[in-house]
């Protein structure tokens, strides 16, 4: 009896894994994940590690200020002169996607251009690829309505 049980409840939790792991969903969570580094970024603030605190981004350079407010046309619509929010062009913000991989979802920079910009600005004391614990938060939260969902259609 307890064998028939397990096997029951093994293949409620493998359809529900079927249901809630779908190329949409996944795609749905890491676009979620993107979207949020590219909002707080553009805010202004940075996070250090995984599950860190944000805090706002290094404070840029008095030359540089300088030479954004000289060149501001040049500048993405997101930019101020005097505002460290990584958005000089916004390439490389924008450029954060979510790839679906099989069962997975992964968030990356893309390009090689982008991804070298990612890591002189945070060789530069400006750490911004990691998401909050109230960022994971809401990205577990979309997980759970997920699963909740997918549940309800096993029922």
């Amino acid at each position: 009896m307890t064998d028939n049980i397990k096997a029951i409840i093994d293949a409620k939790m493998k359809k529900l894994l079927d249901l809630v792991l779908t190329r949409d969903n996944l795609q749905e969570i890491g676009n979620t994940a993107a979207e949020r580094v590219r909002k707080r970024v553009r805010l202004g603030y940075g996070v250090a590690q995984t599950g860190g605190n944000q805090k706002r981004l290094k404070a840029l350079s008095v030359p540089y200020k300088a030479w954004r407010k000289k060149n501001k046309g040049k500048l993405s619509p997101e930019a101020t002169a005097a505002k460290s929010n990584l958005t000089q062009t916004g390439d490389m913000l924008d450029n954060i996607e979510a790839e679906v991989k099989g069962k997975y979802v992964e968030v990356q920079i893309k390009g090689n251009d982008n991804q070298d910009k990612a890591r002189w600005v945070t060789q530069q004391g400006r750490p911004f690829f990691f998401l909050t614990k109230a960022e994971q938060t809401a990205v577990k939260d979309l997980i759970r309505k997920m699963i909740t969902k997918a549940a309800t259609r096993l029922t």
